[in-house]
């Protein structure tokens, strides 16, 4: 998978989220990094926020503004989350990190997350996903997802990926290490 996103200021990302699996031994951990710094976690030995959680980032200081969770274990869990992200203001960079049965529930926000570019709708029971995304430029969105419970597992999703005005900067997960291409707009789609 290569990934790319462009947005103003130097800014690294990077996420780790985990799908659910019964016999799950691994210890395993969710995260949002931003340059370098731990932002937000979870796992199964800590609190454990399953669902969608949502970390609006400032692209000024790369820095996390707000963590918003939302409970698939809820009955209001997909329109609240739906809620949420139509009244973020266009422009507003959001991370997003879903956990431990993301799926379950979540038909209702499936039309606000594809207008943010993020198609989960092939993601079934056991599946996780994260993504990087700005309000009103779905075309921007980076996502990488996990459609089971054994792709999650087995490789769980995550973006790592660094982003500054003026320079597109890719990263390939099967070489493990980034390279970068000039860009003069903000616009990029790769997948």
């Amino acid at each position: 998978m290569i990934s790319c996103y462009a947005v103003t200021g130097t800014c690294r990302i990077e996420t780790k989220t985990l799908g659910y699996r019964q016999d799950n031994k691994k210890g395993m951990l969710a995260y949002v990094k931003l340059n370098g710094k731990v932002v937000f976690y979870t796992g199964m030995n800590m609190p454990f926020y399953n669902g969608v959680n949502i970390i609006v980032i400032n692209k000024a200081t790369c820095t996390r503004e707000q963590h918003h969770y939302f409970n698939s274990a809820t009955a209001t869990y997909a329109t609240d989350l739906a809620d949420y992200l139509r009244q973020l203001k266009d422009g507003t960079v959001v991370v997003g990190v879903a956990i431990n049965q993301p799926s379950k529930q979540l038909t209702d926000a499936l039309p606000t997350l594809n207008e943010w570019g993020v198609d989960v709708t092939d993601v079934s029971f056991g599946g996780s996903f994260t993504f990087v995304a700005q309000n009103g430029k779905p075309g921007n969105t980076i996502l990488d997802k996990s459609l089971n419970e054994e792709q999650s597992y087995a490789d769980p999703p995550g973006i790592d990926i660094a982003v500054g005005e003026g320079m597109l900067l890719l990263y390939d997960k099967s070489l493990d290490y980034p390279w970068s291409a000039p860009v003069f707009y903000f616009h990029c789609a790769c997948r």
